[in-house]
């Protein structure tokens, strides 16, 4: 999963496999992932249904909207929910 890997490289390896040669992103992605990994414990890991720490409840949750052409992601749109505690 490219925001499991911390390797550039490859990282951008698997976008390219992922995501339409066309598509734009509003904040560079590679940038965006890196300075959140930087964040992130080693052992936290995205899963399909919500990223979490093993044993430790989701520190996010949302929703993304992908439009896809030729098997690829064209756009991508992410709904991150609000927390409880945290106003709109």
């Amino acid at each position: 999963m490219i925001w499991n890997d911390r390797q550039v490289e490859s990282r951008l390896a698997a976008m390219k496999a992922v995501y339409t040669d066309d598509i734009v992103f509003y904040e560079s992605i590679i940038e965006l992932i890196a300075k959140l990994q930087e964040q992130w414990p080693l052992e936290f890991r995205f899963e399909l249904t919500r990223p979490r720490i093993s044993g430790q409840p989701p520190l996010a949750t949302g929703m993304d909207i992908a439009a896809t052409a030729n098997g690829k992601i064209r756009s991508l749109h992410l709904f991150p929910d609000i927390a409880e505690n945290q106003s709109e």
